[in-house]
């Protein structure tokens, strides 16, 4: 059952609690969960700023998802390029504790494999970190913040996986300049705004899920050569009959 509506892209699988991330955004996340899911079996799953848990509502749940580690050093009241220069958001009574209380109530939510780290990025070594399949940045959304929290899952990747952004409007800079340093990489924009890289690993893009929420117009980012990647505008359209025919 839950796998039938994990492979529907269900998004009432995130409804158990709050979560910030639109509809589009659900359908986009479950995607690349699915699609990780399949292709390994198995798999690990780093986040970076999970406030009440929303986005991990159907992890705890997937037996597949062996692992989750959630970063969050929990303010109350953070920068946020979204609200202006000098904007602020606030986060009353944001807790680990009433996280872990309302995630438990997920059903079939595994609690056993979920540790949480009261840090932000710039306090802890990547390397005391167990390698993960795929990170997710939804932390302090300002330039600086994204582009260290950006800096810090491609380095505990080891040079394979994926890491998916949120708020792509908000961040786009963050990620442009992490694109243009990441040479390998590949980028794309997912519905409504999930930007996704990949590092070393074949494109989730083949899976017709998770090529079904490329935003449209999609912007692809793409490495040319050895030297450097630059950005392409590709019609959806065009690409999805390709990964159709495949």
């Amino acid at each position: 059952m839950f796998r039938d509506r994990l492979n529907a892209l269900d998004p009432s699988l995130l409804d158990h609690v709050e979560t910030q991330t639109s509809y589009p955004d659900r359908r986009s996340l479950l995607a690349l969960h699915a699609a990780v899911a399949d292709r390994l079996g198995e798999f690990t799953y780093l986040e970076i700023g999970s406030h009440k848990g929303g986005s991990l509502q159907a992890l705890v749940a997937d037996e597949r998802c062996r692992r989750i580690v959630s970063v969050d050093p929990r303010p109350e009241r953070q920068p946020d390029d979204s609200l202006g220069p000098g904007g602020f958001a606030t986060y009353p009574n944001n807790s680990t504790q009433e996280m872990l209380d309302l995630l438990a109530a997920v059903p079939g939510a595994d609690m056993t494999k979920l540790e949480t780290i009261e840090l932000g990025t710039d306090e802890i070594t990547p390397t005391d970190l167990e390698r993960p399949d795929v990170c997710f940045i939804d932390g302090e959304h300002t330039h600086a913040a994204v582009l260290r929290d950006a800096r810090f899952c491609r380095e505990v990747l080891g040079g394979r996986g994926v890491v998916a952004f949120h708020d792509f409007s908000t961040v786009a800079g963050a990620i442009r300049e992490f694109m243009h340093e990441s040479r390998r990489a590949r980028g794309y924009l997912l519905r409504d705004q999930v930007w996704v890289v990949e590092f070393g690993v074949p494109t989730l893009l083949t899976d017709s899920r998770v090529a079904n929420q490329l935003k449209r117009p999609g912007w692809m980012w793409r490495p040319l050569n050895a030297v450097g990647a630059v950005p392409l505008l590709l019609r959806v359209n065009r690409l999805r009959k390709r990964l159709r025919r495949a």
